[in-house]
């Protein structure tokens, strides 16, 4: 008979066991949630890298990189020559049909404007402008020039060029001189395309 209150205590001793083990458990539980939570908080976010906007499609020939020159690319006709490592930043073929040279303007030359340009133009072997337009971030000019062989003498005429642009943020000079006036369009067009990679 006396077996009873005995069982009965160890019943609720056993219960009451399992009590305080979930307990602890729940409080270990909740613990860790709040660690887990706080751990996720802290870990930092990675920015996302902003990538450059799709090229659009090639009109002149092929998008390719400019050599010599970091981060920018061209539209220009397929089997022109990169300019060489090291050299002037930009392409050219054996003919001199086409070809260009890009470079950033730098310092006062920043503060030259479309009237200057055209009279800077006129000071180096000069003939007569084909075309000279303006536009919002610089302009396009165009014109004849003087061929000089070897010793500076007068052998022909070349058709010269400069498109004066502003290339996210930079301003840039994209320049020559070619052997046909066919071929102006051509590179004022690889000139005006010119963008970011």
């Amino acid at each position: 008979m006396k077996l009873i209150p005995i069982i009965l205590c160890l019943s609720l001793a056993s219960a009451c066991k399992d009590s305080t083990k979930d307990n602890a458990q729940k409080k270990t539980g909740s613990v860790a949630s709040a660690a887990t939570v706080k751990e996720a908080a802290a870990k930092p976010v990675a920015a996302k890298t902003p990538t450059a906007s799709p090229a659009p499609v090639a009109t002149v020939g092929a998008w390719k990189k400019i050599p010599n020159v970091h981060g920018l690319q061209a539209d220009v006709p397929n089997g022109v020559t990169p300019n060489g490592i090291g050299g002037a930043a930009g392409f050219h073929t054996k003919d001199d049909r086409f070809g260009f040279t890009i470079r950033e303007i730098k310092g006062d030359a920043l503060n030259t404007n479309f009237k200057q340009a055209q009279k800077d133009a006129k000071e180096i072997f000069f003939k007569k402008w084909v075309s000279k337009s303006e536009t919002d971030d610089g302009w396009i000019l165009s014109y004849t020039s003087s061929k000089l062989d070897n010793e500076a003498n007068e052998v022909g005429t070349n058709y010269s060029f400069e498109v004066r642009r502003v290339i996210a943020g930079t301003t840039y000079k994209c320049y020559g001189a070619i052997a046909d006036k066919e071929g102006l369009k051509n590179v004022i067009d690889s000139c005006n395309s010119i963008r970011k990679n």
